[in-house]
């Protein structure tokens, strides 16, 4: 899975340019999925975990 970070204040307009084309505020530090150029996950500080990344993943794939 291809994965990526943004650095917000170094990437700030990165960073402004994925909070306006996904419609989620930053909160730092965050997880967000991505599929077809649209959010189907997101989670921040303590909900950001391998499992609920992997649940997320697992989830889309079985989609497609």
């Amino acid at each position: 899975v291809p994965c990526g970070m943004v650095l917000v204040i170094e990437d700030r307009d990165v960073s402004d340019a994925l909070e306006e084309q996904v419609g989620i505020q930053h909160e730092s530090p965050q997880a967000i999925v991505i599929s077809r150029g649209s959010a189907i996950w997101h989670g921040s500080h303590l909900k950001v975990t391998a499992k609920a990344l992997e649940e997320a993943i697992a989830g889309q794939i079985r989609r497609s």
